[in-house]
């Protein structure tokens, strides 16, 4: 099954687009972290606790690695559709992150905060707790929706 569109790349241009590239992330985002949950082993703990771990010992927090939670989780969810829409938006997705990298270190930190978390709630099995902080995740991206951070 392919589902990329080229359309989607003319769709994310402006401010608006990007918003709305936000809420279909946080759509499949926040489920994925559900299902990741439910479906936790000690295996997929220990890969994302690797993850934070890589980003806590660099001096300010890696927007890659960031990512690199962020993707985890939905391969974590076990859904291959999911996975396939999610990975169908990817190129968007990694624009968006780009922007990310010059906001401020503090900003960024609040990434890795979330992210910790996010994977306390998947090592309890506790999947509305990972799905609920989710949105969490993108409160402080809504501040940072001007035009010269979008």
């Amino acid at each position: 099954m392919n589902i990329h569109n080229t359309e989607l790349v003319k769709l994310i241009s402006g401010r608006s687009s990007l918003i709305e590239l936000m809420e279909v992330r946080l759509l499949i985002e926040a489920q994925a972290a559900y299902w990741a949950s439910e479906r936790a082993t000690k295996e997929t703990i220990s890969e994302l606790e690797a993850i934070l771990k890589e980003d806590e010992l660099l001096p300010e927090p890696d927007v890659d690695l960031h990512a690199r939670f962020h993707d985890t989780i939905v391969k974590l969810s076990g859904n291959k559709l999911l996975i396939q829409l999610y990975n169908s938006i990817r190129a968007e997705i990694s624009i968006q992150r780009k922007k990310f990298k010059e906001w401020p270190i503090e900003d960024r930190r609040k990434f890795s905060l979330e992210h910790a978390e996010i994977l306390d709630k998947i090592k309890n099995k506790d999947p509305k707790g990972a799905r609920d902080l989710m949105p969490v995740s993108y409160t402080h991206l809504r501040a940072h929706e001007t035009p010269e951070h979008l």
